[in-house]
């Protein structure tokens, strides 16, 4: 399931609004409008197919009231001009979609991915004023297990649709929020693994969310015991191992928080 979060542009700090399909104006027009578009998705059929969290994301789009056509090129009338699809060097993924023409307005462009690589691209909007408390906010709901990513959108001139490159399009954005999702493990999860540790066997775990998200979900299966500490390595400018140890949620919670080590 997924809860979109976004701040008005100019709030602080962000607000988490859960998402609510019988409240789509609990979101403002440009979330909303990136929720629908930034994807790969495709459809076969009647059939969604795709990454698990942009199936998510498109179902909740439709929960909101838009409407897709079957080849996914067109929304409620906005239609897919282009498309860059997620690059693992900028941490990024993008669309460019122009506006219906009963609705006269500028094309836009809207990104979404990892909350550092999106606001290093930007240079307005919610956000950008105090960076940190979003990293902040970020980090907490990582740390809760929860998967998180950034949406930021820029305006395009219509002689720049189909000329426009990667590097300009996912440049100059303005920060519209954060959408968080829940991934929740099976209910049996920590029963098993704690078997399969009674019975010998190492359990551990390789993954491409964050390492919050990732010690999250490791202490809730039972893969980090709850007597363990875990530490975050994390590389300096040097070249040295810097040490962070990670609090459970609960610690933090508390006003616990998590101390640097040395230096390896």
């Amino acid at each position: 399931a997924a809860a979109a979060a976004a701040a008005a542009a100019g709030d602080p700090a962000p607000a988490f609004t859960p998402f609510d399909p019988d409240n789509p104006s609990a979101l403002p027009k440009l979330v909303s409008l990136a929720l629908a578009t930034t994807h790969t998705v495709s459809k076969l059929g009647a059939r969604f197919i795709g990454h698990q969290v942009e199936l998510r994301m498109v179902e909740a789009a439709e929960a909101l009231g838009w409407v897709y056509d079957d080849a996914m090129k067109e929304v409620s009338g906005w239609t897919l001009a282009r498309q860059w699809t997620f690059d693992h060097h900028t941490m990024t993924m993008s669309v460019l979609v122009t506006p219906p023409p009963v609705e006269p307005g500028p094309s836009m462009v809207f990104v979404k991915g990892s909350f550092e690589a999106v606001i290093a691209r930007c240079s307005g909007g919610a956000g950008t004023e105090d960076p940190e408390v979003w990293g902040d906010a970020v980090e907490r709901y990582s740390s809760e297990g929860c998967y998180v990513i950034a949406l930021a959108c820029r305006e395009v001139g219509a002689g720049e649709v189909e000329s426009i490159s990667r590097e300009d399009a996912e440049s100059g954005l303005s920060l519209l929020g954060l959408l968080a999702f829940r991934n929740e493990p099976k209910p049996d999860s920590l029963e098993h693994i704690t078997e399969l540790t009674r019975g010998g066997v190492e359990c551990v775990m390789v993954t491409g969310d964050s390492a919050l998200t990732g010690a999250a979900v490791a202490r809730v299966t039972g893969i980090v015991p709850p007597e363990h500490r875990l530490l975050l390595g994390q590389l300096g400018e040097q070249g040295e191992v810097n040490w962070k140890q990670l609090d459970p949620p609960d610690a933090q919670q508390t006003g616990g928080k998590g101390g640097k080590g040395g230096s390896g």
